[in-house]
């Protein structure tokens, strides 16, 4: 009864064992997937942020450069001067996001504007928020509702700032939200997530993907972003959007000096099909180990039972060299099917990129190591392939990153060097782009008053210089004209989460994941540094041949 009892205890087991585990990997599973779409939200958020700071800087400096250009000019004379036409039309056609600038004179009846010819007719502008708001005193940039231009027909939203001398005009750049849209479908594509720039009383001046139909789109105050608003100027919350009825996890934040926040909203269905994904394969990774060790277990109880049967016949030393015989036997069989078992889950955790879901894939792993523990002799290690790197343009990824921060360098003079006929370097190509934008918003910082950014890639022959090994390298060059790096600073920084800047204003990462995407690639990172002079960064990552 005892023999009998133990075998349905070990059956048993080698069905509630792994079970047991895939339902602890699956439940513990779940926080850190949600918790890492939380993640994405708010870094994602932060990178909006400052692309939107970015461009209503720019629009507030251009229109003070236009009050600056017009100084006294009377408005007699501005609503008949084709050279105030001309500059409108140049200025305006330096900046991307702006779809035209316009002038106004306090009561509507002198106009100018970079669409349309001198002299314009005279509109009343006594009902738009952005005129009620600068009669009312406001004095610094104002950003309007959005609303369907009379003269254009296109819906759009202004920035506004009220004429110095004379008094009672009001400078207007209207903005393109198609700047926005296509900026966010360049940098930020995909179909799990909505992007807003809404104002303080709910007026949404842009949403990404934009909705059809061409009437502005007003936020309920009882929605989950306007009543989180009222709360704090950043933050995220989880809610059910009121255009589409979709469930998303949101984090926001408020520009600095303006009424204005942008949002990210994150699907939680991606989050949950992940989950469930994730659900699937190590459940079936599960059940394959409880069949095994099921298969096992019966083996082992016939073993045992034929090895009882041969100890009635044979000699204790025959006995024991049967049973021996018989190990061997197992050990043969099933050492090959375990293997397969292992190099499954080795071939789902190379297939994740998130640590928290290849920690989970580990932890099902367990379902099958848990066999191991029993038969040691029947199992060998798994072996993990990692990530092939790619051949890439060197000088393509600079220019790819510049489109990623172009619109934060409209104050600065962009020098690039990019050499043509570059060798291919084999790295992780987002890494690189990465990396790149790392380096060039450190540059942009450490030029507050403006200056020169200079980007310059080259080959580089390792004859050329004996520190270099002898080998070709492919060289990346930042370098900027701001304040240095003290010496004192030098030896810290590529160190994680260590910065200079203020509270709030830099995570400390940037340059330690460039350093670590270098080592990664094999390669060489140099700093040379004048301090108040500048610095630059040269990136050397070996060429690759396809020899190689």
């Amino acid at each position: 009864m005892a023999g009998r009892g133990m075998a349905v205890l070990l059956l048993a087991a080698s069905l509630l064992v792994p079970t047991g585990l895939w339902g602890a990997a699956v439940w513990l599973a779940y926080r850190p997937i949600m918790d890492g779409l939380r993640v994405r939200a708010t870094s994602t958020a932060d990178l909006l942020l400052e692309h939107a700071q970015k461009v209503f800087e720019s629009h507030e400096l251009a229109l003070r450069l236009l009050d600056e250009h017009l100084g006294t000019m009377p408005w007699t004379e501005i609503h008949r001067s084709r050279s105030v036409h001309a500059y409108l039309v140049d200025l305006a056609s330096r900046l991307d996001q702006i779809g035209s600038l316009w002038l106004v004179d306090g009561t509507g009846s002198h106009w100018a504007s970079s669409l349309f010819d001198p002299p314009m007719g005279p509109m009343s502008l006594a009902e738009r928020d952005f005129a009620l708001a600068h009669a009312k005193g406001e004095d610094g940039l104002y950003v309007s509702d959005p609303f369907t231009g009379r003269l254009t027909g296109n819906l759009a939203f202004n920035s506004s700032l009220p004429r110095r001398d004379p008094p009672g005009g009001i400078l207007i750049a209207a903005l393109r939200p198609g700047y926005f849209l296509d900026f966010y479908e360049r940098v930020l594509p995909g179909s799990d997530r909505v992007i807003g720039l809404v104002k303080d009383n709910g007026s949404v001046l842009v949403r990404f993907p934009a909705v059809p139909g061409s009437e502005p789109i007003r936020l309920a105050p009882q929605t989950g972003l306007m009543q989180a608003i009222t709360q704090a100027p950043a933050g995220e919350f989880t809610s059910v959007a009121q255009v589409d009825a979709v469930e998303r996890v949101y984090a926001y934040r408020k520009l600095a000096e303006l009424p204005v926040y942008v949002s990210i909203g994150l699907s939680t269905a991606g989050a949950r099909d992940e989950w469930l994904r994730f659900a699937l394969w190590t459940g079936l990774a599960a059940a394959l180990a409880a069949l095994l060790l099921l298969a096992l277990s019966l083996l082992a109880l016939w073993s045992s039972a034929q090895a009882q049967r041969a100890m009635a016949q044979l000699a204790e030393t025959q006995r024991l060299s049967a049973l021996g015989r018989l190990t061997s036997g197992i050990a043969h069989d099933f050492g090959n099917v375990l293997q397969s078992v292992l190099s499954a889950f080795s071939l789902l955790d190379r297939r994740t990129g998130d640590p928290a879901t290849a920690e989970i894939v580990r932890a099902g792993r367990a379902a099958a190591e848990s066999g191991r523990a029993r038969i040691r002799q029947l199992l060998t290690f798994a072996r993990a392939t990692p990530v092939e790197p790619v051949p890439v343009d060197a000088s393509a990824a600079v220019r790819e990153a510049l489109v990623v921060v172009g619109p934060e360098l409209a104050r600065f003079t962009v020098d690039t060097q990019l050499s043509e006929g570059l060798w291919p370097v084999r790295v992780d190509a987002m890494e690189l782009q990465h990396a790149l934008i790392n380096l060039i918003v450190n540059a942009r910082d450490a030029m507050p008053d403006g200056g020169t950014l200079t980007l310059v890639t080259a080959n580089l022959r390792g004859s050329d210089e004996p520190d270099l090994t002898g080998r070709d390298w492919v060289s990346i060059e930042v370098a900027d004209t701001g304040h240095g790096i003290p010496a004192d600073v030098r030896g810290h920084l590529f160190e994680p989460f260590f910065t200079t800047k203020g509270d709030g204003a830099g995570t400390g990462l940037g340059l330690s994941q460039v350093y670590g995407f270098v080592q990664q690639a094999g390669g060489i990172i140099r700093l040379v540094d004048t301090q108040r002079r500048g610095t630059r960064f040269e990136l050397l990552l070996p060429r690759y041949r396809s020899e190689d």
